[in-house]
């Protein structure tokens, strides 16, 4: 065996154990994965860095397994309701891979409670779609069932503030190669609305 295949299922190996750690911070958790495998970064930009090139090394390197478990023909609003998780009154967040719309990666959909306003974030890209009042500009006529129509996989989300797009860009990385063992990083489907940068 390769000392490259073995340095990427131990990237892999790792990857997967160090995903149990993420409950406090996700700052706190890329100080000790970068540790875990033996990484010496000495800032938070360092360490991103070194992930990222991590991450898509593996990506590129690893071959794809089966897919995860979809929500095709289970009830779907059931599983989906399960991914939700509360982040601060109405506002309900689920981490969602839609193929669709991100390809081969995760994204974060929240919605906060008002019919059919919802965002789509696409950390990877740093870019945003959302519908919701003029008040927020909204850049898509898609519908909130629509959305979640073309969810595949879903998952709860860690809490924490969406202002952190770092961290969010990393966790979503991470998370994408370990459910989907791939991680596309082009732009997100333009047929689903006027993507704008994350603010």
């Amino acid at each position: 065996m390769s000392s490259e295949l073995i340095g990427i299922m131990t990237v892999g190996v790792a990857i997967a154990a160090l995903q149990m750690l993420i409950i406090k911070s996700l700052r706190e958790d890329m100080y000790k994965l970068s540790a875990a495998l033996g990484q010496r970064v000495g800032t938070m930009e360092q360490c991103l860095a070194k992930l990222k090139e991590m991450v898509e090394a593996c990506s590129t390197a690893a071959p794809k397994s089966k897919q995860p478990s979809t929500l095709i023909g289970i009830a779907r609003e059931t599983l989906l309701a399960d991914c939700y998780r509360y982040h601060g009154g109405s506002h309900r967040v689920a981490i969602v891979h839609c193929p669709k719309i991100f390809g081969d990666r995760l994204g974060h959909l929240s919605q906060d409670g008002k019919p059919d306003s919802w965002a789509l974030r696409d950390f990877v890209t740093r870019q945003i779609i959302r519908n919701s009042p003029s008040s927020n500009h909204a850049s898509s006529s898609h519908t909130l069932a629509q959305i979640e129509a073309t969810v595949t996989y879903c998952e709860p989300p860690p809490f924490h503030s969406i202002e952190h797009v770092q961290d969010w860009e990393l966790y979503l990385r991470l998370r994408s190669y370990a459910v989907l063992r791939t991680l596309h990083c082009g732009d997100p489907n333009p047929a689903f609305g006027d993507w704008k940068d994350l603010p």
